[in-house]
């Protein structure tokens, strides 16, 4: 009977920011105006007076002559858009479904690597940070890529745990990093990292041919695309502002942890640091320090991180890591941990509850246009 109510309420721990995520990013969806990059999905899209656009070909000219980025998701949004309609609210809510998504996904790979509380308390992080939310709120793809990115980094610990890969994850897997790799380019350097942890570290396991097989495919099928981008970087002059290795501290910091989660991610990440060994942890660290470094030096050589919605797919795995760090520390300082945790989500959610998060986001950049 004890074990039937303690799973009841692991539920209902691991549905509540699910729960809270979902509300508080459709409160607002149809609070403010589109704003003009939500305007200019729009026109790539040939959404309401932008279109229609009649055939695939001129869909493809548009993009590739007007938007720097893959063009996955704008197929999505215009599908979903003739599907429901062009208004506000309901082309926003395909981002906070996906943002939901990612929500479960954190609490999924919680579980997997540590435990389902490790799971909970990350997605609870995640779900109170007013960063997500606003873009759980926006028509942007920047809860798609890291949806589909942690779909593939929990397809790829499951396959490369087991003897062999079953056809299922092995298909699973081919999908969402291709579908990753033709959404953001921040995906590249996600599944670099990833390639690099799988060459260095995996070359014991049965598994190890199978999946760099995979993995080259994946390769191989997005290939097309990457001469498109690296075509367009060559002739297209973009003024993208300064950033640095500074920005994207200052937003792991203060803009990714509502601006006082910074108390938890000493005491979260210094005991996760310490503490969490075995292969669970190898492949999250490469992941996450990876994916981050890539990135970085990339910018260093040729500065392209203007804003740190570029690398929100890094905000779940370090809430991750801050939960494992957190879950450890709990065991000898519960109620420090409950404290700071608490205030955290105390201020996530002061904010997502008023209409400063339609701004949280935009800085200096807010170009809100009516319809």
């Amino acid at each position: 009977m004890r074990s039937v109510k303690a799973n009841e309420g692991d539920r209902v721990v691991m549905l509540l920011p699910l729960v809270l995520g979902w509300g508080l990013a459709l409160r607002f969806a149809n609070f403010d105006a589109l704003w003009f990059d939500e305007l200019m999905q729009f026109y790539f899209v040939g959404g309401a007076q932008y279109g229609p656009i009649l055939s695939l070909s001129d869909f493809f000219v548009r993009i590739i002559n007007v938007d720097r980025w893959p063009p996955l998701y704008h197929l999505l949004v215009s599908a979903w858009g003739q599907l429901t309609a062009w208004d506000a609210f309901s082309v926003r809510a395909l981002s906070a479904g996906f943002g939901v998504i990612v929500l479960a996904l954190v609490i999924r790979l919680g579980s997997d690597f540590h435990s389902r509380r490790m799971g909970a308390l990350a997605a609870l992080l995640l779900g109170s940070s007013a960063f997500f939310i606003y873009f759980m709120h926006e028509l942007r793809a920047y809860t798609f890529y890291p949806m589909l990115l942690l779909l593939a980094l929990l397809c790829y610990w499951r396959a490369s745990r087991a003897p062999s890969v079953k056809p299922v994850l092995a298909l699973a897997l081919v999908l969402t990093v291709v579908a990753a790799l033709y959404t953001h380019p921040t995906s590249y350097f996600f599944m670099t990292a990833l390639g690099l942890y799988h060459l260095l570290a995996q070359r014991r396991r049965p598994t190890y041919t199978p999946i760099l097989i995979l993995l080259a495919i994946c390769a191989l099928l997005a290939a097309p695309w990457v001469w498109i981008m690296i075509w367009k970087a060559l002739v297209q002059d973009v003024d993208i502002g300064e950033t640095g290795a500074g920005v994207v501290v200052r937003g792991f910091l203060s803009g990714f942890g509502n601006g006082v989660l910074w108390p938890l991610f000493v005491v979260g990440m210094g005991v996760a640091l310490w503490r969490v060994r075995g292969q669970a942890a190898t492949l999250f660290w490469s992941v996450l320090g990876g994916t981050l470094a890539i990135t970085l030096a990339l910018d260093a050589v040729a500065p392209f991180l203007f804003h740190m919605r570029h690398i929100l797919v890094l905000q779940p795995l370090l809430m991750l890591a801050l939960a494992w760090g957190a879950t450890l520390a709990a065991q000898a300082r519960p109620r420090l941990v409950a404290v700071l945790v608490g205030c955290g989500c105390w201020s996530g959610y002061g904010t997502c509850s008023t209409a400063a998060i339609c701004s949280v986001s935009r800085g200096k950049s807010r170009r809100s246009l009516a319809m």
